[in-house]
Formats: C-alpha cells, sequence, structure tokens
C-alpha cells in the first residue's frame, strides 16, 4: 500500500472566471429623460401654467396674462475606472481575465449612473437665468418615516400600502398622470422593502395577492408604479431608506458621453493591457412636483 499517493492527486480549476453577484445594468436610466449634451452643463427650459380669467366687461381692454418661464441647470461630471493586468500574470491564468474585467468595470460604471441619478432626485437644483438660485427638496413632497395617513399602525414603518397610497396622493393631487405622453410612474426599492410590503398587508386584503405576485417577480407594477428594485437607494443620516417615487418628466440625465469601454496595451507599463471605461454624465430634478421621497426604517 503507497503512503505517498498524495504526491501525485491532482487539483482542478475552471478555465473561466465567475463574476460574483452585482447589479450590472444600470435599472434608472431607463426610467427617466435621456438626452445628449455637449459641454459641461446643460439647461432645461421649462414653461409653466396660466388660468383664464371671466370676461364681464363689454369693449374692455384686452388683459395680457404673464406665461411663466423657468429653466434648471444640469452639470456634467466626468466618470472613470481602470484596471492594469500585467502579461505575465495573463500567461499564469487559465482563464483570460480580461474580458471579464472589462464587464466587471462597465457594471461598476452603470451602478455608478444609477447612485447619482438618485442622489440627484433628493440633491439641491439650480435654476434662475444663470443656474445661481437653490431650489432644496420640499418637505410637502416627502412621505415621513413615522406617516400612518391611510393605515391603522403607529410609529416608524418600513414601506407599507399606506405609504405608497399617500405617495400617489401627493403625485395625483400634483397632476401628475401615470400615463401622460413623458411617460409611467417608477418606484425605486430595495429588496427590504418589497418584503416589508408583503408583510404589512393583511393577507385578506385585495392587495395581498398583487403584493405575493409582486414578491415572486410575476408582476413588476403596484398601485400604479413600476417598481425598480435595486439596492442602490440612498439611506439618510438616521439610516432610514430615502425610497423615490417619480415620474419620467421629473428627472433629467443629460449625456456628454456614454457608457464607453476600452481596451488595450499600455506602452509605459511594460504593454500591460489597461481596461477602462468612460462616461460624462449629469443628472438633476427638474420639478418638484414629480417627485416624491418615502422614508423607510430598516430597523
Amino acid at each position: 500500500m503507497s503512503f505517498n499517493i498524495d504526491t501525485v492527486f491532482v487539483q482542478q480549476f475552471r478555465s473561466e472566471l465567475a463574476v460574483l453577484a452585482a447589479q450590472k445594468l444600470s435599472r434608472i436610466r431607463p426610467c427617466v429623460m435621456v438626452e445628449p449634451v455637449t459641454g459641461t452643463s446643460a439647461w432645461y427650459d421649462q414653461i409653466g401654467h396660466v388660468e383664464a380669467a371671466q370676461n364681464t366687461t363689454r369693449n374692455g381692454d384686452t388683459p395680457i396674462t404673464d406665461v411663466p418661464f423657468a429653466r434648471r441647470l444640469i452639470h456634467i461630471k466626468d466618470w472613470h475606472v481602470h484596471e492594469l493586468i500585467d502579461r505575465k500574470d495573463e500567461r499564469k491564468m487559465l482563464a483570460g481575465p480580461v474580458p471579464k474585467v472589462a464587464e466587471v468595470l462597465m457594471a461598476g460604471m452603470n451602478r455608478a449612473m444609477d447612485r447619482d441619478i438618485l442622489a440627484s432626485m433628493l440633491a439641491t437644483a439650480f435654476t434662475g437665468v444663470n443656474g445661481a438660485t437653490s431650489v432644496a427638496f420640499p418637505a410637502s413632497q416627502q412621505v415621513t418615516v413615522a406617516s400612518w395617513k391611510y393605515g391603522s399602525g403607529t410609529g416608524n414603518a418600513g414601506l407599507t400600502i399606506s405609504k405608497l397610497i399617500e405617495a400617489k396622493q401627493i403625485l395625483d393631487a400634483n397632476e401628475v398622470d401615470g400615463d401622460e405622453a413623458m411617460g409611467d410612474r417608477f418606484i425605486a426599492v430595495t429588496a427590504r422593502q418589497v418584503s416589508d410590503l408583503l408583510a404589512t398587508t393583511e393577507a385578506t386584503s385585495a392587495d395581498f395577492a398583487e403584493v405575493k405576485a409582486l414578491v415572486r417577480g410575476e408582476i413588476d407594477s403596484f398601485m400604479g408604479f413600476k417598481v425598480i428594485r435595486t439596492q442602490l437607494v440612498p439611506v439618510d443620516g438616521s439610516s432610514y431608506r430615502r425610497v423615490m417615487a417619480w415620474q419620467r418628466a421629473g428627472v433629467f440625465l443629460g449625456l456628454n458621453e456614454d457608457v464607453t469601454g476600452d481596451i488595450g496595451p499600455r506602452r509605459d507599463k511594460n504593454n500591460s493591457t489597461q481596461a477602462s471605461c468612460h462616461a460624462g454624465w449629469g443628472a438633476a430634478r427638474v420639478e418638484e412636483a414629480r417627485v416624491v421621497e418615502i422614508q423607510c426604517s430598516e430597523a
């Protein structure tokens, strides 16, 4: 009997690199207005509304209505991500790493775009002729963490039917249609909010079956919102998740350079292979009436 047969035991290695779990495509970009931009900034010009007045004077003077105009400033930011792979290291690997590295870089850029768009919905916006007037996100467009306006609970809560009804009511009261030409309504949530929604929905209620189908992935819409699940939803200083509900026309994404990948040798690095990804974009909330924040506890 050989006692050193383990000397010739082999180890099998995969000839392919497996990319670890992560969001790869942008999930928020398809849900906002997107336009190409040339330059370091862009303007989103707007026209407001007027009301008609009753005419009670015969042969009276013609009243001139002052139609309001406004604009929002969008600053373009440059983005990049790179990785350098030494040729000596490539020769020591069964799986050529460069294609997978490029895939990972592209996914990282797409996630950065989603984070930036979501952050822009809550950030200070800039308006006026020169973009010098700041506009903070208004409290009137916020559903607070302890709000039970249309429910019977109390205290801080995650995502509830009551909060969704309240968010819908805010948009409805602002005359933000869900089916107009500018696009549908969306809501960005994490997996926790979807689970909370199911847990706080009575099994006997009319909403339960629909929420259950949403959890199973059988449908992607609920209460007039197309549900976008992403773990990139921001949190505030109190660790409350800042769930965003919006209509497409409320958020603008200006693209100076679309997400672009590049692979090539670096002559200054002994011909090591460099994988790169570049983009240029800027996002901004362009109308407060079309964006709602829902604070959700995850405690």
